[in-house]
């Protein structure tokens, strides 16, 4: 009778353990990023930098990237294309041209992946200094129009 409780016990007790252990991820790859701001603090106004953000796949299944897409033309990401196993790790490059940028700037980074929300956001910034040797550009047949006096 003693040895039935105890197998009864037992078997209660890895019962609610696998309930209650049951991982988050439920199946699902993640993206689990060492950062996913990165500031380049001052630079010069057509200075081109660049970044690079480390991951991990902490899910159970592969991770597959299937797009990543910078806010705009002066960021652009550059992202592995073979899938990343569990518990492997990969590089996301993004590259950020300040032609024509002045002012603090903040740009994003969207990952499209089959993670279980679907997407990832990564963000840059910067603050940028103007160049001082720029001219201000001229339309080519600029004209002043007056009206015709009467």
């Amino acid at each position: 009778m003693m040895i039935k409780k105890a197998i009864s016990l037992l078997a209660i007790t890895v019962l609610i353990c696998n309930v209650s252990c049951k991982k988050a991820n439920d199946g699902f790859p993640t993206m689990k990023f060492a950062k996913a701001e990165h500031d380049f603090g001052t630079i010069k106004e057509g200075d081109k930098v660049a970044t690079v953000f480390e991951f991990t796949n902490a899910g159970d299944s592969d991770l597959l990237i299937t797009k990543a897409v910078g806010s705009c033309g002066c960021t652009v990401p550059e992202y592995p294309k073979t899938p990343i196993k569990p518990g492997e790790s990969g590089k996301m490059k993004v590259s950020f041209n300040s032609h024509n940028k002045t002012g603090k700037q903040t740009k994003s980074v969207i990952i499209t992946a089959n993670t279980k929300s679907g997407t990832e956001k990564l963000t840059i910034k910067a603050d940028i200094t103007p160049d001082p040797n720029k001219k201000e550009p001229t339309a080519p047949f600029q004209q002043i129009i007056q009206k015709p006096k009467k």
